[in-house]
């Protein structure tokens, strides 16, 4: 049923939206305050982990440090950012040890603040009993 309205579907032809987004890209990069040598900026830390581990899976939930790995993690692949597009506190525990489980090969980082740690380190234990190798 789905495929037979396939013949409806024209390509969108998208070459002069690209080509404007790689100017503003240019004309506006995206950048922070590098900080002092007494504060190590959270998005300093996020491209760090990026340059670290180029072939992870990072998982985050809603807030600030959402968007730092959204923008400063260089995403190679396609889903490997687990995120939620709603506000929802209690999903990055479950989704990192569920994304190890599927993906063992393959290393996982939940990026979280304190808040949404404390609103499931519970599922810590779920992780420790059943030896998942995730680190919060």
């Amino acid at each position: 049923m789905l495929k037979s309205l396939n013949k409806y579907i024209q390509r969108s032809k998208s070459e002069a939206w690209i080509e404007k987004i790689n100017l503003w890209k240019k004309e506006f990069p995206l950048t922070y305050r590098r900080g002092s040598p007494d504060v190590i900026m959270p998005q300093f830390v996020i491209e760090q982990i990026s340059e670290a581990c180029k072939d992870a899976i990072i998982v985050t939930e809603v807030g600030q440090h959402q968007m730092w790995a959204a923008q400063f993690f260089k995403h190679k692949k396609p889903r490997n950012f687990i995120t939620s597009g709603v506000w929802h506190n209690g999903l990055r525990i479950p989704c990192s040890h569920r994304a190890k489980v599927g993906r063992p090969d393959k290393t996982v980082i939940d990026i979280s603040g304190d808040g949404s740690f404390q609103m499931n380190s519970q599922e810590l234990a779920t992780v420790v009993q059943n030896d998942i190798p995730v680190m919060s």
